[in-house]
């Protein structure tokens, strides 16, 4: 949780808003959070990107809903999952299908023992 800044209240610092479509950031967009090339959490959007307004050197914050907020217990390697429609997972700020997205909650819950 700390390396992941994921805060109280489901607030999370951004350096940057480069790479991240506007799409990606409205309520109720599926996050898929990264960390050294792993895939370790999800969580639902609350809010829209935000300037932070904290003393912190991250300049912008976007608030998840707390209680979507999902830490995989097995960081998921990127380089280890293929998209059904062929996508690369490492870009930044995509949209997925339905299917897509489907097939990574499946994917997700089967490596944290889930199913």
């Amino acid at each position: 949780m700390t390396k992941c800044k994921i805060e109280r209240h489901g607030k999370f610092h951004l350096r940057s808003k480069i790479g991240l479509g506007g799409e990606c950031n409205s309520p109720g967009s599926l996050w898929i959070l990264r960390f050294k090339g792993n895939l370790i959490a999800e969580a639902s959007v609350e809010k829209d990107i935000i300037d932070n307004d904290d003393e912190e050197e991250e300049k912008y914050a976007i608030y998840f809903q707390p209680n979507t907020i999902k830490i995989y217990l097995n960081p998921i390697p990127v380089k280890n999952i293929s998209l059904p429609s062929g996508k690369d997972i490492t870009r930044r700020g995509m949209i997925l299908s339905e299917e897509d997205h489907g097939y990574l909650k499946k994917y997700f819950r089967k490596v944290n023992g889930l199913i």
